[in-house]
């Protein structure tokens, strides 16, 4: 149990627990149902993750295949070795909140924001700010994303 202020202040996000899962630590990071760009990828990330990513969007490894007028955004994410690529699809889904799934073994067995989804959510993150995103497809114009 929990005093009312603390109570207010774990619900806004502000007291969240230090072994909290991925998705809670996006739901906190995140500010509304469109705003992938406000999330703190590095912290949302799946340990491990976050500096494989980068070096996935440096390598021009993330195309984006749709977007959807949900904000969901389905990409294809090439593996490190370069011998293979995932299927991934973000979304803002509710307030404050990111689903994201990925077809890796990472994702399957850890669940979160694999190095593969945090590559698309830093993809993302770069177009929003004005940046080139790397080596991306063009987007395809949509109202839904396919199921996989």
């Amino acid at each position: 149990f929990l005093p009312r202020f603390q109570r207010r202040a774990w619900h806004a996000g502000a007291m969240a627990p230090r072994t909290a899962s991925a998705a809670a630590r996006v739901r906190a990071q995140a500010q509304g149902p469109a705003d992938l760009k406000s999330i703190d990828v590095a912290r949302a990330a799946n340990a491990g993750s976050y500096h494989k990513a980068m070096s996935l969007l440096r390598e021009g490894a993330v195309h984006v295949l749709g977007r959807a007028l949900d904000g969901t955004v389905e990409a294809s994410v090439r593996s490190e070795r370069g011998n293979e690529s995932y299927s991934v699809r973000v979304r803002p889904d509710g307030f404050g909140d990111l689903s994201a799934k990925c077809s890796c073994v990472d994702h399957k067995k850890r669940g979160g924001l694999c190095k593969h989804g945090a590559a698309l959510v830093l993809a993302l993150q770069h177009e929003d700010c004005g940046a080139p995103p790397a080596a991306s497809a063009p987007s395809v114009p949509g109202t839904g994303v396919g199921q996989w």
